[in-house]
């Protein structure tokens, strides 16, 4: 597995031989670790990045086959940012908005890739499912074969008490007596 990437390190070329690539422009750690962690799971390595300002630089040495740009409602300029220069670098891969914000606000900036001539993908709202990624991943085909559903299902599994619930106990430390669980 490749190593994460953060925009303020020096990034490493990934085997491309192994697995497919993409990158991913998010302000939110959180999830961008969770996102890529996903992506893994897939079969698809990925770069991650704060903000676009490597992202050109990177996509020269890499050449990702699919970008994912979150949408910073705070920062659009750097969506903006992000989407002119990969249209300058003539990237060559598709690319995915992904936001918190209203979908008729991502589809301006979606337009804005369309018009600089990018591949754009439909634009996805966050919180994303995995059951999309995993479309996103085989329509893009990407990675290794998909992940199979799971051969169980919640409700059997509990029809059949093949789970355990166990509960700690919330403590009063003044009374030392147990108020909830």
């Amino acid at each position: 597995m490749t190593d994460l990437h953060m925009a303020s390190q020096p990034t490493t070329a990934v085997d491309r031989q192994s697995a497919s690539l993409c990158f991913l422009v998010d302000a939110e750690s959180d999830f961008r670790q969770d996102f890529s962690n996903l992506l893994r799971d897939l079969g698809v390595e990925t770069v991650e990045f704060a903000d676009s300002k490597r992202l050109v630089e990177n996509t020269d040495d890499q050449h990702p086959d699919i970008i994912f740009i979150n949408l910073n409602a705070a920062n659009p300029y750097d969506c903006v940012r992000a989407l002119l220069s990969l249209r300058e670098c003539s990237y060559a891969g598709q690319v995915q908005l992904i936001g918190r914000c209203e979908t008729a606000f991502l589809e301006n900036f979606r337009k804005i890739g369309i018009d600089s001539s990018l591949k754009m993908l439909p634009v996805l709202q966050k919180p994303i499912e995995f059951s999309t990624l995993r479309k996103i991943a085989h329509n893009s085909k990407l990675g290794g074969p998909p992940v199979p559903p799971p051969k169980l299902s919640l409700a059997e599994a509990l029809a059949n008490d093949w789970i355990e619930f166990w509960y700690q106990p919330n403590i009063d430390f003044k009374t030392a007596q147990v108020i909830g669980a």
